[in-house]
């Protein structure tokens, strides 16, 4: 074989290593120090710190970073920066009084005989959009349901039930 021959191969080779071999993917968590409800705790990070083990040990090409030392009462101003900045977490929590739970309430009370499940398939008022997706019927179903207030989507859940024997 010649020296070009070589070359190539060499180029092929590492050009199929990169484009094979598996990527870090690296999951930005926002997170505040202390407990939601104000009850004081020791460690406010081990509940997280134990589950990012556990989801790294059994993910072994996903790493997932956190700032820690971020109070409660500066979360909201933190994570606003963050959001302004492009920078914002890949999954972040909404501090419950940052949360308009009057509005899913709302839309849960809209609930009606066609769609006994949830709320309606949509609901809006002002700049808030709750929207439902269902499969199944009474005897067994799953669905998700989102709120969105501008276009960004601030909540998901998902929810499954059906008739018990």
């Amino acid at each position: 074989m010649n020296k070009k021959a070589i070359i190539i191969l060499l180029c092929i080779g590492l050009i199929f290593l990169l484009i094979c071999w598996p990527h870090k993917v690296v999951i930005k968590l926002g997170i505040f120090a202390g407990s939601n409800w104000d009850v004081p705790s020791g460690d406010s990070y081990y509940v997280i710190d134990h589950a990012i083990e556990r989801f790294e040990k059994k993910h072994k090409n996903v790493e997932i970073e956190y700032q820690s030392g971020i109070l409660k009462e500066d979360y909201s101003s933190w994570l606003s920066q963050q959001i302004l900045r492009g920078e914002e977490p890949d999954v972040f929590m909404i501090l419950s009084e940052d949360f308009n739970s009057e509005f899913l309430k709302e839309a849960l009370a809209l609930v009606n005989e066609q769609r006994p499940f949830r709320g309606p398939e949509i609901y809006t008022r002002g700049e808030y959009t709750y929207i439902s997706k269902i499969i199944g019927d009474f005897s067994t179903f799953q669905g998700s349901e989102d709120i969105y207030y501008r276009s960004h989507k601030i909540y998901e859940a998902l929810f499954h039930g059906g008739m018990i024997k």
